[in-house]
């Protein structure tokens, strides 16, 4: 095996080499930058094979579809999301990923126009007629006005061309799945709670809480489906990627360490539904 090498403040192209400024696009499909993150790379080995340096992180609960012809691309998106804590499911055609998108629930879209077997903008329209609502962010080379202008007539909620800045392109999804919830603003308060999706932290009472990364994306997910009642598969579902393995019990001990981190003086309360779920609700006194 090659020797590791991390590249930190540095941003990395397609070559494997550092390059200007986090701007992230491609000419051919094979030349690449990344923005201001670490990656773990392997010398002399495809960049293809280049995986982030902390691993995929346990906080995923909001869920992301990523259609992207280009592997390379389409993987280097995913894992910057899964990076900033989403689920990621990947497809490299337009057929498969309109199919994903009618079958599953995400709560945003990054979707390349130039596919294979069915364009974007066909995908766009089409999963527009079937009545699905959800977010999507079109992503393309072809960045004229007419091209934007047909693109959000067709449904699209954002337009992003290449290059782009990989730290507009997660600003941007942030503000889709917030807005998938009917949130403008990442920060979120109940009773003595504060939750900030932004910074990922929470307060109690102004103190933070020592919470794992799989507690905070739970919390999370609860406080913006307050009063809702959410079943295992449906907490499962946001908190997986399409490819993790799943723990029986993950949700039942997740919903434990937090009911016991936030006591019983803070205002909120997670409630169990038997045979339905939990709840999340502010309790007033």
């Amino acid at each position: 095996m090659g020797k590791r090498q991390a590249f930190g403040p540095d941003v990395l192209s397609g070559d494997g080499v550092g390059s200007e400024a986090g701007i992230m696009g491609f000419e051919d499909d094979r030349k690449m930058t990344y923005p201001l993150f670490a990656f773990d790379c392997v010398e002399g080995r495809d960049p293809d094979c280049m995986v982030l340096a902390n691993g995929d992180d346990e906080r995923q609960f909001m869920k992301v579809l990523v259609v992207e012809d280009s592997q390379y691309l389409r993987e280097s998106v995913a894992k910057a999301l899964k990076h900033e804590g989403y689920a990621v499911d990947q497809s490299g055609d337009g057929e498969e990923g309109l199919w994903m998108l009618m079958e599953n629930a995400y709560d945003a879209v990054v979707l390349d126009i130039m596919l294979p077997k069915m364009d974007g903008l066909t995908v766009l329209t089409e999963a527009r007629r079937r009545g699905c609502e959800t977010p999507i962010l079109l992503l393309t080379a072809r960045n004229t006005v007419e091209d934007r202008v047909d693109g959000l007539k067709g449904g699209a909620d954002d337009y992003l061309g290449k290059p782009f800045a990989l730290a507009e392109l997660l600003a941007r999804v942030g503000v889709l799945c917030r807005r998938s919830y009917g949130k403008r603003s990442p920060l979120m308060e109940a009773g003595k709670l504060e939750v900030d999706g932004h910074g990922k932290v929470a307060r109690l009472d102004g103190e933070p809480l020592d919470l794992t990364a799989r507690e905070f994306a739970l919390l999370e997910f609860m406080m913006l489906e307050a009063g809702k009642v959410l079943s295992r598969t449906t907490i499962e579902e946001h908190l997986y990627n399409d490819s993790g393995s799943r723990v029986s019990n993950v949700v039942d001990s997740t919903i434990y360490h937090l009911r016991r981190k936030l006591g019983e003086d803070g205002g909120v309360m997670i409630e169990t539904r038997r045979g339905q779920g939990y709840v999340f609700r502010e309790v007033v006194k």
